[in-house]
């Protein structure tokens, strides 16, 4: 008489196993994504962001040397970081945000400390990719 040869646990569980250890690292890559998207967004919704990125839109020799129209990259790096107390708001920020126009490329390097509501620049500056310089927007 043949032997039933008893199933492991493996064997017994793959079918939903597989797909469920598939999925686990599906659902995290997703959520760091997210998590992410988020960060960038609410770095892009400041105002020392759009202040930089309009100020180099409007710079006349960063739309000579990068072209028409200049637009921003997805991954900036950096951080802002503000805070208020007793109606004082204050804060620093320090990011590098890629930037790029139909002629080139570079990186809009951004520092400044908020006080009482007004950011204070101390760089704004683009730093071109092809090596030919930086473009000071401060007008220093």
């Amino acid at each position: 008489m043949a032997e039933v040869e008893e199933k492991n646990w493996f064997q017994k569980n793959w079918k939903w196993l597989v797909p469920v250890g598939c999925l686990i690292p599906i659902c995290c890559i997703l959520a760091i994504g997210g998590i992410a998207m988020t960060a960038l967004g609410v770095i892009r919704s400041t105002d020392v962001y759009t202040e930089a990125l309009t100020t180099a839109q409007s710079d006349p020799r960063a739309l000579d040397a990068l072209g028409d129209p200049i637009e921003d990259g997805w991954f900036m790096t950096g951080n802002v970081d503000t805070n208020s107390s007793n109606g004082v708001q204050s804060g620093t920020a320090d990011l590098s945000i890629p930037v790029s126009g139909p002629n080139g490329s570079g990186t809009l390097e951004v520092d400044a400390v908020l006080n009482n509501g007004r950011w204070d620049y101390s760089q704004m500056e683009i730093i071109l990719d092809d090596g030919s310089g930086t473009i000071n927007l401060l007008g220093r």
